[in-house]
């Protein structure tokens, strides 16, 4: 509603009931739920950032061993898009807290909006050597990426510094990952179907 009435238009007449549906989305979570921010991101008006746990440049301890490190950035406009020096601070923010706090035995989960960029990327796709030297350094499990709306139900695995690393992109429907804390490796179970309560009516 804030962010129909901020545009200058009438809240469409399924605004309200997605509100619901977030509400319930959220308190149906028996987990922590984390968030990174996008260049859609730019308003909140289902209040999302406020119900999750935004850690765009953290690091968090989610269980014995297992970190989850974020990475995103959003501009004035929806449309913004961050250059690799705007999005390079937040990565080395969250390097440097990785360095300080991974212990040798320890996993890492990345979650970032914004895509590392892979071997062989096509200039003009909206990918990031930033991260891709992040995800180099830090060598995650899982590096859970966004944005790029072509690639949303898609993985690929690389093997980097002898490990190996998962790249899903679950795109808005999520994905179910396992994460196997001894072999030190996660696997795609599957990606979920659309909700049909959030899928809008104009």
């Amino acid at each position: 509603m804030a962010a129909a009435q901020a545009a200058g238009r009438e809240p469409r007449i399924w605004e309200e009931p997605i509100d619901a549906a977030v509400e319930a989305w959220f308190g149906a979570r028996s987990l922590p739920v984390f968030a990174v921010r996008g260049n859609h991101d730019v308003v909140d008006p289902y209040r999302a950032f406020l119900r999750a746990s935004d850690i765009t440049g953290g690091l968090v301890l989610v269980a014995e061993g297992l970190y989850v490190a974020g990475v995103g950035w959003c501009g004035q406009y929806h449309f913004d898009l961050p250059l690799e020096n705007e999005l390079e601070p937040v990565c080395k923010a969250v390097c440097s807290q990785a360095q300080r706090r991974l212990g040798t035995r320890d996993r890492l989960v990345l979650l970032t909006h914004y895509p590392a960029k892979p071997d062989g990327q096509i200039e003009g796709t909206a990918s990031y050597d930033c991260v891709r030297r992040l995800v180099e350094e830090l060598t995650p499990l899982v590096v859970i990426q966004g944005h790029i709306h072509q690639w949303f139900g898609t993985s690929t695995t690389l093997q980097l510094n002898g490990h190996q690393v998962l790249f899903p992109n679950p795109g808005p429907n999520g994905a179910e990952i396992e994460i196997d804390m001894e072999l030190g490796v996660a696997r795609l179970l599957r990606y979920f179907d659309p909700d049909p309560r959030f899928q809008s009516q104009e």
